[in-house]
């Protein structure tokens, strides 16, 4: 009987760190829109994000070329 439950125990704490890890990666996908002195800037280089990019996407959390970045990223993982 405990080797059932120290089983349980182990396999609900794996499942715990792969879900914080699965967390962690849509956070570093998505974070949180950033500002600094009243303007956003980019989450990755901390540069303004251009007037025209937020006009265009107001949810932009990323400048331009950080956000390509990112794209690029993604479609090799």
């Amino acid at each position: 009987m405990a080797d059932e439950a120290d089983y349980a125990s182990e396999r609900e704490e794996i499942e715990r760190q792969e879900a914080l890890a699965r967390m962690a990666q849509q956070a570093a996908r998505h974070p949180a829109p950033r500002e600094i002195q009243g303007r956003r800037v980019c989450a990755d280089c901390l540069a303004p994000i251009g007037r025209k990019r937020l006009k265009a996407n107001p949810d932009a959390v990323r400048c331009v070329d950080c956000q390509s970045e990112e794209d690029r990223n993604a479609k090799r993982h």
